[in-house]
């Protein structure tokens, strides 16, 4: 991978657990200027700011268009659409990941529209997360120690898919490339017979994945 590891502006968009802990380690690391919070509410932003996850927050969309690299990490079912909405404002060239639990349905709805679209979106998913909720819960050591699943599609160029592992591994989680329809969850039944989600499963059963594709790699 790359050497590169600093972006002058990092937008997150939706500034919860997840995306406060990213921004928090931006800020630990001082791996960017300036991190753009980016959200619905003015008041979970301003709560944000307060707990030092970001330096400026704003409910402008538009505002993405300062970032040199993007993340988008909110719910898995907004993330196609806000994708969509952020590639509408940035500038050319604008490096843009998600943090988001399944990829394949991510992925392909981009790559339908690759040529169209003005950002360099490269999928990805940290391996980390808690209990807790909200951007007070957000930990500036949340991803040390652990990995991202970083998910190029065939045509993602590698420069682009090496920066996005960059960025993971600045934040203390190495990165993993995998296909993205290899990285979908495959949730178990339970005792009633229903079928547990993605959401319970935790990051250790993500690591028993990891150790298995590379062990298939391998052979």
């Amino acid at each position: 991978m790359t050497s590169r590891a600093h972006w002058p502006v990092v937008a997150i968009v939706g500034v919860g657990m997840i995306g406060g802990s990213i921004g928090k380690a931006v800020r630990a690391r001082r791996l960017a200027g300036r991190v753009l919070g980016i959200g619905r509410s003015a008041e979970s932003l301003a709560a944000a700011k307060k707990s030092g996850c970001v330096t400026d927050t704003t409910t402008d969309l538009a505002a993405a268009t300062d970032a040199d690299l993007v993340v988008v990490a909110a719910g898995v079912g907004a993330i196609p659409a806000l994708l969509d909405a952020v590639d509408a404002v940035i500038r050319p060239g604008t490096l843009l990941t998600d943090a988001g639990s399944t990829k394949a349905s991510i992925v392909s709805g981009w790559e339908r529209r690759r040529r169209s679209h003005r950002g360099r979106f490269v999928g990805s998913h940290p391996i980390a997360g808690s209990h807790r909720r909200g951007s007070v819960a957000a930990d500036a050591d949340l991803f040390a120690g652990r990995v991202a699943v970083v998910t190029p599609a065939k045509a993602t160029p590698g420069i682009d898919a090496n920066e996005i592992g960059d960025f993971w591994a600045a934040l203390g989680s190495p990165a993993y490339m995998m296909p993205p329809r290899q990285h979908e969850p495959r949730p178990a039944p339970d005792r009633s017979g229903a079928r547990g989600s993605h959401a319970t499963r935790g990051p250790h059963v993500h690591r028993r994945r990891l150790a298995r594709h590379h062990a298939d790699r391998r052979r």
